[in-house]
């Protein structure tokens, strides 16, 4: 039997603390969140897609902040790596996030793999975007398998947008289907 727990929407999202590269610590519940928290996990250094995907939100971090989104790029990479990977991929303004233990993230609905080449951690998580509303619950997933077919930050700030706008509200909440 797996031990994935998928979070219903509209239910509280996990305990999220860990420690960030360059010192401090990010905790979920210490947010003060305007519209959403987005926790972006990512696979890690060895991932090139992770690389070009941080890079692309760092490059719009004001755009997020304007729009009221608190980000977090996390992975199970332990410091020394994620400090390079922030180094290496010249990302200056977003929080990053490591240590994510492959037991938590299961907690939030993810997928692990384990190393198929050269360069790969043993066993890391597949990408997930979660966004947590102001009141810590999740509001949407979005949970991959494979490192591409991501959802495009265009996209996702024009359905945030949406959201705001229409009032929309979480969906996906049904948690047991009728006979």
């Amino acid at each position: 039997m797996s031990d994935i727990q998928p979070i219903i929407p509209g239910r509280p999202a996990p305990d999220l603390a860990v420690p960030l590269v360059g010192g401090g610590r990010f905790s979920l519940r210490d947010q003060s969140i305007e519209h959403f928290a987005l926790i972006n996990v990512y696979r890690g250094k060895h991932c090139p897609i992770c690389k070009k995907t941080m890079q692309a939100w760092d490059k719009r971090a004001d755009e997020l902040k304007a729009r009221g989104l608190s980000v977090l790029f996390l992975s199970a990479d332990d410091e020394e790596t994620a400090e390079a990977s922030v180094k290496e991929w010249e990302i200056e303004n977003l929080k990053v996030g490591w240590g994510f233990e492959l037991a938590e993230a299961r907690k939030w609905g993810l997928f692990i793999s384990q190393t198929i080449k050269d360069g790969e951690p043993e066993y890391f998580t597949e990408p997930g975007l979660f966004l947590i509303d102001p009141e810590f619950a999740l509001y949407a997933s979005f949970v991959q398998t494979v490192p591409f077919a991501r959802p495009g930050l265009d996209d996702l700030l024009s359905a945030i947008d949406f959201v705001a706008k229409e009032r929309y509200p979480a969906r996906g909440k049904v948690e047991h289907v009728p006979d």
